[in-house]
This record gives C-alpha cells, structure tokens and sequence, in this order.
C-alpha cells in the first residue's frame, strides 16, 4: 500500500505489503514476537490511519485526507480548544464519490493477536471466521 498526503515527497513515501502486515499482527508469526508491541508504539496510528484512507480510496472509489496543519504538516490536533478534556487521533476528511463531503474525528485503536487475550486470524479468514 501507498499514500500519499498533498504535501508528501517521494522521499517520504512508504510501500507496505498489506497481507504480510496482517499476517505479522494477527496470525503471530515467530518473527513478530516481541516486535509487534514496538511497531505500533512507533508508527500504530500512522498505519492504520493510512490503512483506513487506502480502503477508502481502493473499497469506495473516493477520497480520503488526514487533515493537516499547514505550516508543520502535522494532523490537526483534535480537541475541545482547551489545554484539557478529550482528545482524539485524527481529522479525516473523506470526498465520496458521489460529491458529498464527512469529516471524521477518529480514535485509533490498536488491536492484535499480541495484545492481551488476542486470538489468531489469518488474512484469508472466511467472513464468518472474522464475525466469530
């Protein structure tokens, strides 16, 4: 997979083997003991917010964007404009293909056959697999 924000560079585009990446998280390979943790510690959000605008683009045929601040290219902070109370991860601005436009405050959650009490699923798991 691969996205790009507006202002990215070439340089700073990142192409990940979606199924190996299911496979590392959710069947728990040997070589992901100990890793797992680590990864989405360093980049969790990051991934999956891509993940979710990949699926949104390639599943839904629109367009979606982490919005940003424009002077540091960082996700717009989402709060309620004080120094305390709730915070979230991401604005997310999804343009459907049918010309309407959904702003999303998103929470990321990180869940996996490492975390506690995860449970194996491989990435050719039937539907009803997945629904167990």
């Amino acid at each position: 997979m691969s996205h790009r924000t507006p202002s990215a560079s070439a340089s700073s585009l990142i192409r990940i083997d979606i199924k190996a990446l299911l496979s590392f998280f959710d069947e728990k390979p040997d070589c992901s003991r100990g890793h797992a943790t680590s990864v989405v510690g360093v980049v969790g959000e990051d991934l999956n917010a891509a993940c979710f605008l990949h699926y949104i683009t390639e599943s839904k045929g629109s367009r979606a964007t982490i919005m940003r601040d424009h002077g540091s290219g960082n996700p717009l902070p989402v709060t309620s404009g004080t120094k305390k109370g709730p915070r979230l991860d991401r604005w997310i601005q999804v343009d459907w293909a049918s010309g309407l436009r959904t702003v999303f405050q998103a929470e990321i959650k990180n869940w996996s056959a490492h975390s506690i009490s995860g449970k194996t699923l491989s990435p050719s798991a039937s539907m009803e697999e997945v629904r167990e």
